[in-house]
């Protein structure tokens, strides 16, 4: 079993971080009684703090739950944004498991799994979850738990 739930919660308090970061720093550099120097650290501030969500929202860092039994493969995964989360399931039935392949960009930041199985028609993929969130060792579990399964 893989689950990356504290990770995930990790990642969306630093989602509300940023976002509250970013509210404060905008808000006080205009409304505020300063100088501008420090309205300039603070414009700074909030375009950092905006960036880092840009790039944590590109890197669809979401949560990811592989649990295996008996007759099926079961991922659960939603997105860790803590706003609009929409929540996903995959159930394969280990004997239609046909493999896996794994997507990178952003110089190996962002890393996606598809999920493939057999079907009468032929192979069919399932759409691209991100696994950008799981740590190095989880990543490693999860290949080596799915390569048992291929057939």
């Amino acid at each position: 079993m893989i689950d990356n739930t504290l990770r995930t919660a990790k990642i969306k308090m630093f989602f509300v971080i940023i976002f509250i970061m970013f509210a404060f720093s905008l808000v006080y550099a205009f409304v505020g009684d300063i100088d501008n120097i420090t309205k300039t650290i603070l414009l700074s501030v909030s375009f950092l703090a905006l960036s880092g969500y840009v790039v944590m929202h590109i890197l669809k860092l979401h949560y990811f739950h592989l649990n295996k039994d008996r007759k099926n493969i079961t991922v659960r995964f939603y997105n860790s944004h803590p706003f609009l989360r929409n929540y996903k399931q995959y159930q394969i039935p280990i004997v239609a498991f046909a493999g896996y392949e794994i997507k990178k960009s952003f110089s190996g930041y962002k890393q996606e799994i598809i999920l493939k199985i057999k079907t009468k028609t032929g192979i069919v993929e399932y759409p691209a979850i991100s696994i950008s969130a799981l740590t190095k060792s989880e990543r490693i579990l999860l290949y080596g738990t799915l390569k048992k399964h291929v057939k």
